[in-house]
């Protein structure tokens, strides 16, 4: 009979042994900064530390580990690695998960804040008590918040529209200054309407943390543990949260990637991960092994390639080419009709693979607009989801199903069950012809509906899947649902596949203008950082930019975002680009090949 093995044996088996994703989890360091590319296990090695804390019994009572990621999709996905994974080193002595699961504390920033306050919101205004039955919404502009029936002065909306742009600009001194009034505004107007902002949930967090310091004092004794995951993507309200909540006496693990930090653009701060290793004194750690592409030796070596162009832009040290083929197509309509015809091929050579179209910007794209109108014409199925985040009818949907959510008839026990549910979205079924935005929004709510009480979810008890699903339609995120999806190809933006991920890529628009996009680094570029070669092929003259210019910095923020486009890919990304296109006035112009094909040891094939 073979001997059993051991907990610490099982965890090494399933790390292949490798060395530093081993050390954090066994080692008793206090305060850990991790650092990890796209695949090299980051994700796995926070759910197996976090197992191995609570299964060696290594939390003191009654304290509780806190988890916080960017996503609730993240958030949920950790909760049900942990279980799992529990499950698989316990065995036969773990008789019920539901005791270990109470240890921790998995959410998003939102998420924490909005239990924090269901509990102790009270004391700055009791509406805050039934914080889950308020409506939230955006409240960055005049007319956003007109629309919710609530009229200011103009001296009132410019507080609350300049204290938005200060959260995007992550102008801290702004917003210190100014939290005081934002809060006051938001207890005032919002509150008495059943309306709550999104920013106001953080703010006021802080708020009962600065006028009841005993509350925060609880919460810092109440989690022995922190860990933090996606921290590159920590906004400046989260990152005042996180110094109130951290001490001395915390175990704290911050876990990121600096080049997958592509939200900039909504106050994500920047060099976050140098600034909390100084911050908290952290020791840093780098996982070295890329399992995603450990058989695939081109992504490989494109992965690598791109993270040394990031790490030094002007002269980085690489050793081997990598060679891409790029479709090189006479104009759009060419381009549009090459990928419907490469993804109909990945069909039939592989019948059970997942293909995304990822694109830059949405639909107003001209060759986007030309490469979905060959799909319909082709009645080859896909799923749309070029929607953004922004779109009045994407926030809308999300709305009109909050509403609908809350306002559902409960069990005797006061709580609302899978029958409830379905109930809720048929009646949705009603607005789904409205627009295609709502139709596939509806299909996708149906899908996640649907996958969470599948055997998958089996982890989560009802009253957390309510809470799940009321936390995606709060924080507009049915479009990191899409893995519930039984469509073959997606057709969505690259920062709406941040965190999924496909067999196959595909990455049109390649172009110079295009991505990168003309008003982050072309227009600067534009006649004077930038040349040609073999004609179609642009590249930066690095030598030519001045060493206090800012141009470095806008390089590397759609460099980001690049990056992330190819690593959504597990098995294979597809690249092609247009020589000529129609701009934003209809005119036939040039087109160039992105420089970001054309970086050191990158060179591409045309075919």
């Amino acid at each position: 009979m073979s001997e059993k093995l051991s907990i610490e044996d099982r965890i090494k088996s399933n790390h292949r042994n490798d060395n530093e994703q081993l050390k954090i989890i066994f080692e008793e360091e206090k305060s850990l900064l991790i650092e990890a590319p796209a695949g090299y296990g980051k994700t796995k090695t926070m759910i197996s530390k976090l197992a191995y804390i609570l299964a060696k019994g290594k939390l003191p009572y009654p304290k509780k580990i806190l988890a916080l990621t960017f996503s609730v999709n993240a958030a949920l996905n950790i909760k049900r690695g942990v279980s799992n994974v529990l499950k698989e080193l316990l065995k036969d002595e773990l008789k019920s998960i539901g005791r270990l699961n109470s240890k921790f504390f998995i959410s998003n920033y939102h998420g924490f804040c909005r239990n924090i306050l269901s509990k102790y919101g009270y004391l700055i205004d009791k509406k805050l008590s039934c914080i889950n039955s308020l409506d939230s919404v955006d409240d960055s502009k005049n007319k956003k918040i007109e629309e919710y029936g609530i009229t200011l002065e103009t001296e009132k909306v410019k507080i609350i529209e300049c204290f938005n742009t200060a959260i995007k600009n992550v102008d801290d001194g702004f917003i210190e200054e100014n939290m005081k009034k934002y809060n006051d505004l938001v207890i005032e107007y919002f509150l008495p309407n059943n309306i709550i902002p999104f920013n106001a949930i953080l703010t006021l967090t802080l708020k009962l943390f600065d006028e009841f310091p005993e509350i925060l004092k609880f919460y810092q004794a109440y989690f022995y543990y922190i860990i933090v995951d996606e921290f590159q993507d920590t906004n400046i309200l989260s990152w005042f949260l996180l110094k109130k909540l951290i001490n001395d006496d915390h175990k704290l693990i911050l876990m990121g990637d600096p080049l997958q930090r592509i939200y900039g653009f909504i106050g994500a701060v920047p060099d976050l991960l140098e600034k909390s290793q100084k911050e908290f004194i952290l020791k840093k750690v780098k996982l070295k092994n890329n399992y995603r592409y450990k058989e695939n030796e081109k992504l490989l070596l494109l992965d690598t390639n791109l993270r040394k162009n990031a790490e030094n832009p002007i002269s980085p040290q690489i050793k081997d080419d990598v060679q891409l083929v790029i479709y090189s197509a006479i104009n759009q309509e060419e381009e549009a009709l090459w990928v419907y015809n490469k993804i109909e091929e990945l069909i039939k050579e592989d019948k059970e693979s997942k293909i995304a179209v990822l694109v830059r910007q949405g639909k107003n794209n001209k060759n986007t607009a030309k490469i979905l109108q060959t799909f319909r014409n082709n009645n080859l199925d896909y799923f749309d989801a070029l929607f953004s985040e922004e779109d009045k009818e994407y926030r809308e949907f999300h709305s009109i199903c909050l509403k609908k959510f809350n306002k559902l008839p409960k069990e005797k026990n006061g709580r609302v069950n899978k029958k409830i549910l379905e109930s809720l979205v048929k009646e949705l079924g009603d607005i789904k012809t409205c627009n295609n935005i709502y139709g596939s929004l509806y299909s996708l709510l149906d899908s996640f509906i649907k996958g969470i009480f599948s055997s998958e979810f089996s982890f989560l008890n009802m009253q957390e899947k309510i809470e799940f699903i009321r936390e995606v339609l709060e924080n507009n995120s049915l479009k990191q649902q899409m893995e519930y999806l039984d469509k073959k190809v997606v057709f969505t933006t690259v920062h709406g596949a941040k965190g999924l991920e496909w067999d196959y890529v595909i990455l049109p628009d390649i172009e110079k203008a295009s991505f990168p996009h003309w008003n982050s680094i072309c227009k600067t570029c534009q006649n004077r950082y930038f040349y040609f070669e073999d004609n179609n092929k642009c590249k930066i003259n690095w030598e030519k930019i001045p060493k206090n210019d800012d141009f470095e910095k806008k390089f590397l923020e759609e460099l980001s975002v690049f990056y992330v486009a190819v690593t959504r890919a597990k098995k294979e990304v597809f690249f092609s680009f247009s020589k000529k296109r129609i701009n934003n006035w209809e005119d036939c112009q040039d087109s160039y090949m992105s420089c970001f094909v054309n970086l050191k040891k990158i060179t591409t094939i045309e075919i």
